[in-house]
């Protein structure tokens, strides 16, 4: 089953035109988007930030496309099944798929209405002019609320008289061209009195999108109060903590002023003994300084020699240091030389014996003996050379280690030295620090009567621009007992505004259930009139197979006796046929564009 964008659905349970079809976000499968054409949906379009459709809120619904049936074509009017549960066919169909019968049973048992339709009567029905439009000005004219009675009762009064009305007795075709029945008159009324009501429909849903408005209105009023009223708790607020920073002001001037006497009563008093002591202190303070510049001065001449000091030592240190690692790379060199000559050596034995013994054994020669023994001796000799070497070159290193050893001790001892004279430094410095403090605290006593006295103009102007504060507050408070006023007479106006449109709004209501009720009542007028008008249908369709058959029966007749008289029945036989026929096409069509207009 497939869907298209704008394709009307019409079903029992939803009611409305397709805007969405495929797959969503907010679950699986294949979904179904649609306006309804009431507001019994659950959303806008929008489904968890999504928006997938747009329209009014409560317009929009989601439902799977297996919960509906096949949708109705755009355009197409839907009938309501009969209790025949047959269909219409044409007269060329019936021929061939219906058996001869003249007449045909309802299930209610009642005979049906036969509408035997001639040309004079189609004419009357023509020119007969239908009361709704006679009556559709002064209708117009009247208000709706005088209206409503008198279309309810006529409504009722056609769908009973619709509904009782029975069904006029069936009799022979010649008896059928003579006779009229339709009521076209009422029916023309009645699309008429469902015109009225659509109107009145329409007005009235302007009225509640108006009255939607207002509503708003009304909320957005009340959101202006409550802004109101807190904005009227802010200024209070600010008033109370104007008014407590006001007293707040005074009191502490009142308190600076009796201080700042109190306080010129000491200082006149205590001037000359902080004169005195600032006079001694100054006399320290000189002291202290020279006493101070000497001991610097003496501790930056033992800072430079022990500078000098430590500077020697580091040389001295450095230079050891060298000297050290080239006897114990010398040492190094000379413990692989003696490793060498080891080695040689014992190479030089071992071969010396075999040549012993090859010379013993061969020629027993005494000259490469004493070669041999000359040449051991001198490695030997060798040797012990080197051994000397070694042993010092190990001295002089231990002599180096010892003196380094001297020389770290020493510079251990000038740290110490050091590091007294410069605490000796820091507590000079911390006297002459506690001196300082003690000359700057005489002469913050006057720095402090400046304070004050400046701090006492200050605070005094604060008190005037505080006292400014407080005159326009009172003017802002009389502003706001105005406003209050104002605000309160507005409040009691769009009180009694919103009473009335709350009153409005319950006649509207009122008014809009009413028409429902007339909307029913026409729903059910029409879907009586469909009924009555598919029973004719019917009639209409057995009346022209009867036609038919009275046709062939003429032209078997004509074909029998060949007279000439039965030839003219036949042509004016049919050209009735013709004329009924096209008369009843015309209907159908008038009444198929009617319907259109009441599905629309």
């Amino acid at each position: 089953m497939s869907f298209e964008i704008g394709q009307r659905i019409d079903t029992e349970k939803v009611k409305g035109r397709v805007a969405f079809y495929g797959e969503t976000e907010f679950s699986d499968g294949t979904w179904l988007g649609i306006i309804l054409d009431e507001p019994l949906g659950k959303n806008n379009g929008t489904v968890q930030g999504k928006k997938y459709f747009e329209c009014e809120d409560k317009y929009g619904i989601f439902i799977k496309p297996s919960q509906i049936g096949q949708p109705i074509a755009e355009g197409r009017p839907s009938i309501p099944p009969t209790p025949r549960g047959s269909k219409l066919i044409t007269p060329r169909a019936s021929l061939q798929g219906r058996k001869p019968s003249s007449t045909r049973e309802t299930p209610t048992g009642s005979p049906k209405m036969s509408p035997a339709v001639s040309r004079d009567n189609l004419d009357k029905i023509k020119q007969k002019p239908p009361a709704s439009k006679l009556s559709e000005t002064p209708t117009s004219e009247t208000p709706a609320s005088e209206r409503k009675g008198s279309e309810s009762e006529s409504v009722k009064e056609m769908a009973k008289k619709i509904s009782d009305k029975g069904s006029l007795p069936q009799t022979d075709f010649s008896d059928d061209i003579n006779k009229q029945t339709p009521d076209d008159a009422d029916v023309e009324y009645l699309k008429m009195q469902v015109k009225d009501l659509n109107e009145k429909l329409n007005i009235l849903k302007e009225k509640r999108r108006e009255d939607q408005i207002k509503i708003k209105e009304r909320e957005q009023l009340g959101i202006a109060v409550s802004a109101h009223e807190k904005f009227k708790e802010d200024i209070l607020n600010k008033n109370r903590e104007l008014r407590s920073t006001i007293e707040g002001l005074q009191t502490e001037l009142k308190e600076t002023r009796d201080a700042l006497a109190k306080a010129s009563i000491s200082v006149i008093q205590d001037d000359n003994e902080l004169e005195m002591i600032i006079e001694r202190l100054q006399t320290e303070l000189k002291e202290t300084k020279d006493a101070l510049a000497k001991a610097s001065n003496s501790v930056i001449q033992d800072d430079n020699e022990l500078e000098m000091i430590i500077e020697s030592l580091t040389t001295d240190k450095c230079l050891l240091e060298e000297k050290n690692e080239d006897l114990n790379r010398e040492i190094e060199h000379l413990q692989l030389r003696i490793t060498e000559l080891e080695t040689d050596l014992e190479v030089a034995k071992a071969a010396e014996e075999d040549a012993l013994k090859e010379d013993f054994d061969e020629a027993n020669s005494s000259a490469k003996a004493k070669i041999l023994h000359a040449q051991n001796e001198r490695l030997n000799a060798a040797l012990l050379q080197m051994r000397d070497l070694v042993a010092r070159a190990d001295a002089e290193r231990q002599e180096a280690f010892d003196e380094l050893q001297a020389i770290r001790q020493q510079n251990d001892e000038l740290h110490g030295i050091f590091q007294q004279m410069e605490d000796q430094i820091q507590e000079s410095k911390k006297t002459v620090a506690f001196y300082q403090e003690q000359i700057d605290a005489s002469l913050g006593a006057a720095k402090l009567i400046e304070e004050l006295t400046e701090k006492n103009l200050e605070l005094e102007e604060k008190v005037r621009s505080n006292e400014d504060a407080g005159d326009d507050f009172d003017n802002l408070s009389r502003m706001f007992d105005e406003v209050s006023e104002t605000y309160k007479q507005s409040e009691k106006e769009h009180r009694e505004e919103i009473e009335r449109l709350d009153f409005v709004i319950e006649e509207l209501k009122a008014q809009s259930e009413k028409s429902d009720e007339l909307l029913r009542a026409a729903e059910s007028t029409i879907n009586k009139f469909r009924r009555q008008h598919l029973e004719l249908k019917e009639e209409i369709q057995e009346r022209d197979d009867q036609m038919l058959r009275l046709q062939e029966e003429l032209v078997k007749v004509a074909n029998g006796d060949g007279n000439a008289s039965g030839l003219m029945v036949l042509n004016q036989n049919r050209t009735f046929a013709d004329t009924v026929r096209y008369e009843l096409t015309q209907l159908e069509l008038e009444y198929s564009l009617e319907h259109v207009k009441y599905l629309e």
